[in-house]
């Protein structure tokens, strides 16, 4: 399952994250919802993605190399996270910009269309983001908010259980 999850933000299949992909990441999105990347939406989700990457690489990067192997990410998922504050911030800022430039309608949240066009930039058929969404909708109003993507990819990050709803985060696992 944690492999799986690895595979999610190994944007580019190379068996490592790294800076260049929330880059790539950055543009599907953005290429997804009809943004440029240098528009404000896009400027966000790139500095909220670089900014997740660097409380990551803080905590999974064992060997100091500037990037996170399948094996750093699998050993560290479920750790005490030293930085929690940090890690708090970046996700809760990842969250809100994949609402920012997922929310096509402009109502602050995700609904169900909304979320399974974002899971697909993250590599998610849509049978599997309904699934997802049916998950992570934790009030069962029909929409995801922030506090609700936000807890979702906190525990993608964070934890080892595997009924934890946070593995779907980004639609599939």
């Amino acid at each position: 399952m944690l492999e799986r999850r690895f595979a999610v933000i190994d944007a580019d299949g190379n068996g490592v994250w790294q800076r260049d992909d929330g880059v790539l990441l950055t543009r599907r999105l953005c290429e997804t919802f009809g943004q440029a990347p240098d528009s404000a939406a896009g400027q966000a989700v790139a500095r909220a993605q670089q900014a997740l990457f660097d409380a990551m690489l803080a905590h999974f990067d064992a060997n100091n190399d500037a990037q996170i192997s399948r094996d750093e990410f699998v050993a560290g998922v479920g750790l005490d996270i030293a930085d929690r504050a940090g890690f708090d911030a970046a996700v809760g800022s990842t969250a809100r910009t994949l609402i920012q430039v997922a929310d096509t309608d402009g109502n602050g949240v995700l609904d169900p269309g909304e979320y399974t066009r974002l899971a697909a930039a993250y590599g998610a058929r849509a049978d599997q983001a309904e699934r997802a969404f049916s998950r992570l909708d934790q009030d069962r109003n029909g929409v995801l908010d922030a506090a609700e993507l936000t807890a979702a990819i906190s525990q993608f990050f964070a934890s080892r259980d595997p009924r934890a709803r946070g593995n779907v985060a980004f639609g599939h696992v």
